[in-house]
């Protein structure tokens, strides 16, 4: 795990990070098409987890587009982060078949962090892991 996963949020973390996708935008009983941008849209809650130990949680908002922006605490080794809500911005791209990748860029962290990441329960949920590192998240849309 790199330093500079250790030291950004969920997406996220991540956005981290995510996080992030859903099944498109149909309401209930139409048939589902494949993902894109818009299947992610909105606030999505991430929790955050890897080696060291690695703990955070992330607010995460994708805007349908391939944007986002987040939030993260993320405690590494015990200790806390030197800013209690780290921001960070950066961007995403969602497949037909609902898989993905985001770039995340975070406040005081040199780098972009790369994360791939898997939509599931119709975009209610994203599934993450932070390419090169030992980190993953899971994402609920608030």
């Amino acid at each position: 795990m790199t330093k500079r996963w250790l030291g950004m949020s969920a997406v996220s973390s991540a956005m981290a990070v995510c996080g992030v996708l859903a099944f498109g935008s149909t309401s209930r009983g139409e048939s589902q098409g494949p993902c894109s941008d818009r299947t992610i849209q909105g606030e999505y809650a991430f929790a955050i987890e890897g080696a060291l130990p690695v703990r955070g949680v992330a607010m995460t908002e994708f805007d349908g587009v391939g944007n986002l922006t987040q939030v993260d605490h993320v405690v590494v080794n015990y200790n806390p982060p030197k800013t209690e809500w780290r921001p960070g911005i950066g961007t995403y791209s969602v497949n037909p078949d609902c898989t993905g990748t985001a770039q995340l860029q975070n406040e005081g962290t040199p780098g972009t962090l790369t994360l791939f990441f898997v939509v599931a329960r119709e975009g209610q949920e994203i599934r993450t892991v932070v390419n090169g590192g030992a980190g993953s998240s899971v994402g609920i849309k608030r």
